[in-house]
């Protein structure tokens, strides 16, 4: 699924280390997630000015997505 988006939203592989991180530590853990990447986010140290993407995928045809911009 990974791999998918980033085709389709022709995202770089060097923005997807975080979410293969996740998916390393924490496996397949569906819409949650958006929180365990938000958490990691706060936790770094994100640049003023920068965008985030962050989508998940739940059962059937559950989906969210979050875009996140950090105030200048």
């Amino acid at each position: 699924m990974l791999n998918n988006l980033k085709d389709k939203l022709e995202i770089p592989e060097e923005k997807m280390a975080l979410s293969r991180e996740v998916l390393r530590l924490y496996g397949n853990t569906s819409s949650v997630s958006i929180g365990i990447v938000g958490k990691i986010l706060m936790d770094e140290d994100v640049k003023r000015g920068d965008w985030g993407l962050v989508v998940s995928l739940g059962a059937g045809l559950a989906a969210g997505a979050t875009l996140l911009h950090w105030g200048e």
